[in-house]
């Protein structure tokens, strides 16, 4: 019997159950492969850039130069936030803030746009530039001019964070305490250094990578205190671990001679890019682990992940082109799109996805919430259960139909 076959059995209400158990039974099945149930953003022939997200909203650059827009979607319809003629770019988020540098004419300043008030409003306006904003929780921090360097900002306070005449890379940002970390250039070689509003001794700036260690420290990322970044260049690039409260501070993930770069973090759970001699794999590792794993094994790039919690989701290119893939709790990867175009940039955050679809025109931004193989099987079992139900009172109603019949004859 398939779903919906009707054909004879013991009775009707068998049948209906029986159809109803065949497919609670198929819908879990079916969802052994789940795939998004995506809807596009943006349908035209603009470029649109990397999406951000934050919970049910996600932002994005349109257009580029003068033509350049902010917009959002929050969750029920896009709304674009500036309508200037400007220069609009960069857009962070977190909570219902939205940051995103705007050239004036002169020199690149902060917007503030706050998505539940409406509001807008100037977070710098001077005479330097104030780029590449990140977000978390109230802390908004950037790289900015300051006399003849560039200077890490952080507000609220402290502001100004760096105060030396080295090159610095835009940070990156931690909630909800606004920890920050970057890459400094000096003479000295390239370094990561950090600022720690809750390191357990002192909060401050602290070097993370070692002074004069001859070789590139770069690729931060940070969770709280935990920093985790990329040491070497070339062919050999290792991962580090800092962590100021764990029994080792200074932790060497790998140490394989080969390359291992572009790490993200969350909690425990350090994820990256392993290149195994003839393909990008996706290896993880967690506080207590003797050695990394692979959560990834196969003969094409998995390339550029994001994680939340302990789900990570990333693009390959097994099929020509490239789709994306997920791993729930860091178990058995799964593929979430199967098209004839590329879907990139993938970011997640909770239980929503955004990334951009790319053809040879332009690229358009998507979203979709993380599917749920649970949920499909809540879903059918509460199908069963009604369609049971309403056998079991049909069935009743029949029977007392009988026995009036009965009684009149």
């Amino acid at each position: 019997m398939q779903c919906g076959d009707r054909r004879p059995a013991t009775s009707r209400a068998a049948r209906w159950v029986g159809a109803a158990l065949l497919c609670a039974v198929a819908l879990p099945a079916a969802a052994a492969g789940p795939m998004l149930v995506a809807q596009p953003l943006t349908d035209d022939a603009i470029m649109d850039h990397p999406p951000r997200i934050e919970g049910r909203r996600v932002v994005w650059q349109s257009g580029d130069g003068n033509d350049a827009e902010i917009l959002l979607w929050d969750g029920l319809e896009t709304r674009q936030l500036s309508f200037n003629g400007l220069r609009d770019e960069a857009p962070a988020i977190d909570g219902p803030v939205v940051v995103w540098q705007q050239h004036d004419g002169n020199d690149f300043e902060l917007i503030r746009y706050h998505t539940e008030a409406r509001t807008l409003s100037y977070l710098t306006n001077n005479e330097q530039e104030d780029r590449f904003p990140v977000v978390a929780s109230v802390f908004t921090a950037w790289l900015g001019d300051s006399f003849e360097s560039e200077e890490i900002f952080l507000l609220p306070a402290p502001g100004q964070v760096t105060g030396d005449t080295w090159e610095q890379d835009p940070p990156v940002i931690s909630g909800p305490e606004g920890g920050l970390a970057w890459v400094l250039r000096s003479d000295a070689g390239t370094d990561v250094f950090a600022f720690l509003p809750q390191h357990p001794d002192l909060p401050g700036v602290y070097q993370i990578s070692p002074f004069d260690n001859e070789t590139t420290d770069e690729r931060p990322v940070i969770w709280r205190n935990r920093i985790a970044w990329v040491q070497g260049s070339g062919s050999t690039e290792e991962i580090w671990r800092y962590d100021p409260a764990a029994d080792f501070p200074y932790w060497q993930v790998t140490n394989d001679n080969l390359r291992d770069t572009d790490p993200v973090i969350a909690g425990n759970l350090i994820a990256w890019e392993h290149w195994d001699g003839n393909d990008w794999e996706i290896y993880t590792w967690e506080e207590g682990d003797v050695a990394p794993s692979p959560l990834t094994n196969n003969a094409y790039d998995d390339v550029v992940l994001a994680v939340s919690g302990r789900t990570l989701v990333w693009i390959a290119n097994g099929d020509g082109d490239y789709e994306i893939w997920r791993s729930w709790n860091l178990e058995t990867p799964e593929q979430l799109t199967d098209n004839d175009v590329d879907d990139v940039d993938v970011v997640i955050d909770g239980d929503r996805l955004a990334w951009r679809q790319c053809d040879a025109s332009d690229c358009d931004v998507w979203t979709a919430p993380e599917p749920d193989t649970t949920a499909t099987v809540g879903v059918a079992l509460a199908a069963l259960a009604w369609l049971a139900h309403r056998s079991a009172r049909n069935a009743l109603a029949r029977a007392e139909r009988a026995d009036r019949t009965q009684v009149r004859q």
